[in-house]
C-alpha cells in the first residue's frame, strides 16, 4: 500500500525500533501450505507522495487535499482506474522525516498513469491564474517532498471508507539472494495471522511492498497493516503474542535465528501513522 513517512539519511524510511522486535513478530505464526507454483500473484501498484509540512500549515495541507484532490480520487475509483487512495499524518516524528503522506493504488501501471493524467487535466481546467495561486499557497507549506512507486503482491483490503484509523509499518532490508525466502516467510508465517484478523474485521488492509522503481536500496521491503482504531493495534499485538505464548525460550531463539538469516542485521524499523481519509475496494 504505502511506505513510512520517515526518511532517515539514505536508509529506507526508518523510524524508531530494534531488530529484535520484528523477529518476535515475524517468526511466530504457524506455517501454512505454499501457493501453487503456477499461481500468478495479483499485483497492485501504489504511488506514494511524502510531504514535510510546516507545523503551522498541517491543517491547511489537509484542507487543500480535501478541496482539490479528494474528488478527483473518488471519481478515479468510481470509474475503476484506482482501487485505493488515502492521506495520513505521521505519529512518530523525526527531525529528518516527513509529516504526511498521500497515495493511490491501481492494478496496472497504465491505470496509475491515468490517475496522473486526471490530475494534470484537473489542474489545467482551473486556469493559469487559479493554478498559480494554489501552487504558491501550497509551496509555502512544504519543506520537502519525495515520491515512491511501490509494488505489492497479493494486497488484501476490505471495501471500506475511513476517516480515522491507524497504519503500522515494519521496514526491513532483506539479505541479497534471499528475497524469495523472505517472501515465503511472509506468506507462511505472518500473512495467516493478518488474514485471520482481517476475517474478524480487525485489520482492514495488509500487505508486503517493495519499490517497483528502485530509488533506495533494492532489497528494502515493508510489511504493513491498517486498522480502524487504536483497539485494533492492541488486537494485532495480542494475536501475535498469543502465538508465542506456547513456545519455549529455546524455540523462540531458534525461530529468531532463522529469521535473522534472511535480513540485514539492525535494518529493522517501524512507524505508525494516523489515517485522515482512506477509501479502498475489496482486494
Amino acid at each position: 500500500m504505502r511506505v513510512s513517512t520517515n526518511d532517515l539519511k539514505g536508509s529506507w524510511l526508518q523510524a524508531l525500533a530494534a531488530a529484535a522486535a520484528l523477529a518476535a513478530v515475524m517468526v511466530v505464526a504457524p506455517a501454512q501450505p505454499a501457493a501453487a507454483a503456477d499461481e500468478k500473484p495479483k499485483v497492485t501498484y501504489t504511488r506514494v507522495a511524502l510531504w514535510d509540512v510546516e507545523r503551522a500549515h498541517w491543517g491547511d495541507f489537509v484542507t487543500m487535499f480535501e478541496s482539490n484532490e479528494k474528488a478527483i480520487l473518488e471519481k478515479l475509483m468510481a470509474d475503476g482506474h484506482i482501487s485505493e487512495w488515502g492521506i495520513d499524518a505521521e505519529g512518530l516524528h523525526h527531525p529528518e522525516g516527513y509529516t504526511h503522506s498521500t497515495w493511490y493504488s491501481a492494478g496496472s501501471l497504465g491505470d496509475l498513469a491515468k490517475a496522473s493524467e486526471a490530475f494534470d487535466a484537473a489542474w489545467k481546467a482551473m486556469g493559469a491564474d487559479k493554478l498559480k495561486a494554489i501552487d504558491t499557497e501550497f509551496a509555502a507549506m512544504i519543506v520537502k517532498h519525495r515520491d515512491y512507486l511501490l509494488r505489492t503482491e497479493n494486497l488484501r483490503s476490505a471495501a471500506a471508507t475511513l476517516d480515522g484509523g491507524y497504519y503500522h509499518g515494519h521496514f526491513i532490508q532483506v539479505t541479497r539472494g534471499k528475497g524469495s525466502d523472505f517472501e515465503g516467510y511472509f506468506e507462511n508465517r505472518i500473512k495467516p495471522v493478518y488474514e485471520s484478523l482481517m476475517q474478524q474485521g480487525v485489520v482492514v488492509a495488509y500487505g508486503m511492498s517493495a519499490e517497483e522503481i528502485t530509488t533506495d536500496h533494492p532489497m528494502n521491503h515493508s510489511i504493513w497493516y491498517m486498522v480502524r482504531d487504536a483497539a485494533g493495534l492492541d488486537a494485532v499485538k495480542a494475536a501475535f503474542d498469543a502465538v508465542t505464548d506456547g513456545m519455549s525460550e529455546e524455540e523462540r531463539r531458534a525461530r529468531r535465528a532463522s529469521f535473522m538469516d534472511l535480513v540485514e542485521e539492525d535494518s529493522y524499523r517501524e512507524n505508525i501513522t494516523s489515517v485522515i481519509h482512506w477509501s479502498s475496494k475489496a482486494n
